[in-house]
């Protein structure tokens, strides 16, 4: 037999006390089933004995069936409560687990939240406490399950609020995240829905040598293409942070990463070509040029002292690409043509 002493204490001195009035009735209570346990449990929550009435209620726990002593605990026994209790474990919970569960099934917040505790394999305070805050199209058990605190649900709710704002379709997201089952499966639904989304207006208007990044998912495909971490910002990308675009100069391209000061100026923060190597000198003159003169703010145009770490920089930062320089165009593998399944299936063989 399996003895589990977590039990709550506030269940195990009314216990004890009614033990007191019903001599055996401790012994009955923890040897009970999981279900009966969690049955009388719930109704010494919401139908705590005065010390007068301990003896008969002892009785009356230890000889009614289930439904009987919800029945009297709550005036009437919502739909789902029964098997709730039965698969909310073992262990005797905190009041409050039981007041939740009791006003969900009777009073819910939308129709969603007793559908969602009745396919629950294992109903928690955690996931009760996280369908207060989940609104009816989102609302699963198995949503709920691949959350683990409801803090994180709350994250979630907010993060699909902003992608709906952002022209992702809600109908189609919601079920979408309806159907996961564990966290890595949420994190890849997010990260569909979010390449969905639309992106602000680049900065530097688009010309025969400029190409923008125009959407979250043209930039993970530039991700995987050129085998680098822009993918780590489509969410910098959507918040209008930072942006990116393709440069050609000659028979080379190189990637521009550009970032919006805390002024609201844009600034170029980096360029580099396929695996993250260092472009090229006259290439990253010219692009430099470039930006500064339709407004972007270029480190090279502004006057700075050269530090030891400048020195130093000059003979590490290549040592940890395989090759460095430009490549030809007809040599770069920039297959912005993949479609969105392609683009998610394939993953580069090195760090980003």
């Amino acid at each position: 037999m399996n003895i589990t002493t977590a039990h709550a204490p506030w269940a195990l001195q009314l216990v004890v006390a009614i033990d007191v009035r019903e001599p055996g009735f401790c012994g009955f209570y923890l040897r009970a089933s999981e279900e009966r346990r969690q049955v009388i449990s719930a109704y010494l929550m919401a139908s705590p004995p005065s010390e007068e009435a301990m003896g008969e209620v002892g009785r009356f726990l230890s000889s009614a069936d289930h439904r009987a002593i919800l029945q009297r605990a709550f005036g009437h026994v919502p739909t789902g409560l029964r098997g709730a209790l039965r698969r909310s474990g073992p262990v005797v919970l905190d009041k409050s687990f039981y007041r939740l569960l009791f006003t969900h099934l009777s009073a819910p917040p939308h129709e969603g939240v007793v559908e969602a505790i009745q396919r629950m394999e294992r109903v928690t305070r955690a996931k009760l406490v996280m369908l207060r805050g989940i609104p009816q199209d989102l609302c699963s058990a198995d949503l709920t399950g691949a959350l683990d605190a409801p803090g994180k649900a709350r994250e979630l709710v907010i993060a699909v609020n902003l992608l709906t704002r952002l022209g992702v379709d809600r109908a189609g997201m919601a079920a979408a995240l309806r159907a996961v089952r564990s966290e890595d499966e949420l994190n890849k639904a997010m990260l569909r829905w979010s390449l969905k989304a639309s992106s602000p207006e680049h900065p530097v208007p688009r010309s025969e040598c400029y190409q923008p990044i125009s959407s979250p998912l043209e930039l993970h495909r530039l991700g995987i293409s050129w085998g680098n971490c822009a993918r780590r910002y489509i969410v910098d990308l959507l918040a209008g942070t930072d942006a990116f675009a393709v440069f050609e100069h000659g028979l080379k391209r190189i990637v521009v990463h550009l970032q919006r000061g805390e002024d609201g100026h844009w600034v170029k923060e980096s360029a580099w070509g396929p695996r993250n190597t260092h472009p090229a000198r006259d290439t990253s003159n010219a692009l430099d040029d470039y930006l500064f003169e339709r407004g972007v703010r270029v480190r090279r145009h502004e006057p700075r002292e050269r530090s030891e770490w400048d020195s130093l920089r000059r003979f590490t930062r290549t040592s940890f690409f395989p090759f460095e320089g430009d490549v030809d165009l007809d040599d770069l593998n920039f297959e912005l043509d993949l479609d969105l399944e392609q683009a998610l299936a394939m993953e580069p063989d090195f760090d980003g």
